[in-house]
């Protein structure tokens, strides 16, 4: 088992080893093991400091036993005791000078590492000599008092082998040292016994015999109190390498999250901030607002034409086309504001501490303006714009919520006004915002069975000048609103989240009324991007249409380009679906939009819906008319319909017919009507408005030709 497996141990978990399988050898921090030479140099320092603290107990043992030894002595001779005073406290004095300067140097001014060997050395020394010197008085003493008296011989030697005995403990973390000093204190008075006492021979074998017992008790006591530091080094440098370890991986930890939330805030492909990145950002910026009393604005962008440019060439072009404007938005708004994308074809910016109007146009014209500018891609050269719609603080809002709300609703009028605009959301905006919430909450309290009502709008046929088809419009009819504009209701059903059920029910009336119709004619039902979302909102339409008496064939499906762009994959899924069950698709609205050829190949469309903002100025611009006549042969060579909206004057109608437009829908054909003035319609329909126009129009041709 090597030592990154025995941590693993340690731990009680399997980190180290998942570690190491994820990082080379160089990046693990692996845990050092100290060098023998370190580990000794440290035990010896330890074993110097503990007999340190013995050494107080040794000295004032040595001065009380020394101070008995001479009151033993005095009656015999004074002189002697005095001499024995003096020098046994000229050496207690030494020791405990020498015994206080080395627990100062220990303890206030320890040694560095590097010096701890050198220091160990010198104190071991000085401590010897003080064991030594201590041992020679003894010798000494003992070799008077054999000459003194039987009882002063025998009180000497007690006190000899008492503090040899003795020395075994305190002195055990002294191996050598402390030998010394059992051998000197017991060795010389055997010598001394031999020679000055009749049965010396016997003491001295006896003195021998216990220097002997001594020597190995003290090995005995020093080896076990070095096992013990020993381990207790070990110990402490297994636990400081841990440390150290665990240290160092709790700042690889620290890096790693670092990396990961710095990741999490980022855009991968742009570099920039993403949306995360970006709601962090404006909080902080927006509370330093705050406590400052200064402002700040926010703009939202939303890239106009990125959709077909990206469906055309790849997404690898369109990555590159993203970061391009990444980088034009890094530089045009420069490092003093904050920019990232907020996902898509989508980015947002922060001005701090600027929220004049005046600023904020240049600011969002300029961005407008850099966008818009042509892009040299790998192979391509792509040409797309921006809109911006901005907010500020503290003026039109004061929560980061509501400044992204206003800004996405600026971008929104931005979007619908003109596109590749800057917009700065203004009172006029807080004031449909309010309608349309006030809107929504009266929507959610509807009585939808009796306020939601259908009208038709006829769809002319050109060759037979009869109605072809009829398109329902959904109207709402409000006791506290009145009659709700369709656009305005449309969007508060969207926000309510009732746009599903509230198609569900305008087909299920549509149809109904359509039961009472001649048979040929076909009708036309309008659905919303939220109505394609999801299949299960698919399912509950075929549900709808199946349950119907109606044939399927007689169903048009009317779908905006808009509602297409949001998830295409899905709108793909949802339209094959619907076109499954035996129903027709159009494609409305046609040119307002993303609008991109692949959509008429890529999805089954049966008819094209070409926008009145072609036929309003028809007759003022060439490019106008030659844009419906394009769009009428192309959708003559697909073999699909292709309905002109729009047609709101004579000069419209002549203009699309000589065009070759075969399906006409306006207010100077028809306006929409209710389902009760239908059969009415239909039964005069030879001699009523519609008939007229035809005939006025044959007779405006045949004076042309007069």
């Amino acid at each position: 088992m090597d030592f990154r497996m025995l941590i693993g141990h340690f731990l009680g978990v399997g980190a180290l080893k998942r570690f190491s399988t994820e990082k080379s050898v160089a990046d693990i921090p692996t845990v050092r093991v100290r060098p023998k030479a370190r580990m000794s140099r440290e035990r010896n320092y330890q074993l110097l400091e503990q007999a340190s603290s013995n050494l107080k107990g040794m000295v004032l043992v040595n001065l009380v036993a020394s101070i008995c030894a001479a009151i033993a002595i005095y009656p015999y001779s004074a002189k002697t005791a005095l001499y024995w005073l003096c020098a046994v406290g000229f050496i207690t004095i030494l020791r405990a000078s020498t015994w206080g300067r080395l627990l100062h140097r220990l303890h206030v001014h320890p040694p560095a590492p590097h010096e701890k060997r050198a220091f160990t050395r010198r104190w071991s020394a000085i401590y010897l000599l003080g064991l030594v010197s201590a041992a020679a008085a003894w010798i000494g003493l003992l070799s008077v008092a054999v000459t003194i008296s039987e009882e002063i011989k025998f009180l000497v030697m007690i006190i000899i082998a008492a503090l040899a005995g003795g020395a075994t403990g305190v002195a055990a973390p002294m191996k050598w040292e402390g030998r010394l000093y059992i051998s000197a204190l017991l060795l010389p008075s055997a010598v001394v016994l031999a020679l000055n006492t009749h049965s010396g021979m016997l003491l001295a074998f006896m003195d021998v015999i216990f220097w002997a017992v001594m020597i190995g008790g003290h090995t005995n006591n020093h080896r076990v109190l070095l096992r013990s530091l020993e381990l207790q080094l070990t110990n402490t440098a297994l636990i400081n390498d841990l440390t150290e370890l665990n240290t160092s991986l709790e700042c690889k930890v620290m890096e790693r999250t670092k990396d990961l939330q710095e990741a999490a805030l980022t855009d991968a492909l742009t570099g920039l901030p993403n949306r995360r990145g970006f709601q962090q950002k404006l909080t902080e910026l927006l509370e330093k607002s705050k406590r400052e009393d200064s402002g700040l604005a926010i703009g939202a962008i939303d890239l106009d034409g990125f959709k077909p440019v990206n469906d055309a060439f790849g997404h690898a072009t369109g990555d590159q086309l993203l970061m391009e404007v990444g980088e034009r938005l890094r530089n045009t708004l420069g490092e003093e504001h904050f920019v990232a994308r907020l996902g898509g074809d989508e980015f947002g910016f922060i001005i701090d501490g600027r929220e004049e109007i005046d600023y904020l146009q240049q600011i969002g014209d300029m961005v407008c303006r850099d966008l818009a500018a042509s892009y040299s891609l790998t192979g391509v050269v792509a040409e797309i714009g921006a809109s911006v719609g901005m907010c500020t603080y503290p003026w039109d809002a004061d929560t980061a919520a509501e400044l992204s709300h206003r800004a996405d609703y600026a971008l929104y009028h931005a979007k619908q006004a003109r596109k590749g605009t800057a917009v700065i959301f203004n009172h006029q905006h807080e004031a449909e915002i309010r309608e349309l919430a006030n809107m929504e909450q009266v929507f959610r309290r509807a009585n939808l069975d009796e306020e939601l009502y259908v009208v038709f709008q006829p769809i002319i046929h050109t060759e037979d000048r009869r109605t072809y088809s009829f398109e329902a419009l959904a109207r709402w009819q409000s006791p506290i609103l009145g009659n709700v504009p369709p656009d305005m209701f449309i969007r508060a059903a969207e926000r309510s989240g009732f746009i599903v059920e509230v198609t569900r029910y305008l087909i299920t009336k549509a149809l109904k009324a359509a039961l009472s119709w001649p048979k040929h004619l076909r009708i036309a039902i309008n659905l919303s991007a939220r109505d394609i979302a999801s299949m299960d909102a698919v399912e509950g339409i075929i549900n709808v249409v199946q349950s119907s008496p109606i044939d399927p064939g007689r169903i048009v499906f009317e779908i905006t380009e808009t509602a297409l762009v949001c998830d295409f994959d899905q709108a793909r899924e949802a339209l094959n679906a619907l076109h499954h069950a035996g129903v027709q698709i159009a494609l409305d609205d046609f040119g307002t939009g993303h609008s991109s050829l692949s959509h008429l190949r890529l999805l089954p469309f049966d008819k094209l819906k070409v926008d009145s903002s072609f036929v309003a100025d028809i007759n003022k611009h060439q490019a106008s008319e030659d844009i419906v006549r394009t769009l009428i042969g192309l959708c003559d060579s697909m073999r699909i319909d292709c309905v002109i909206e729009g047609v709101e004057t004579r000069e419209h109608m002549e203009k699309v017919i000589d065009l070759g437009a075969h399906l006409l829908q306006g207010y100077y054909l028809a306006r929409p009507m209710q389902q009760d003035d239908i059969q009415g319609y239909l039964q005069t329909e030879q001699t009523a408005s519609v008939q007229r126009a035809f005939v006025e129009n044959e007779s405006s041709s045949q004076r042309k030709t007069g």
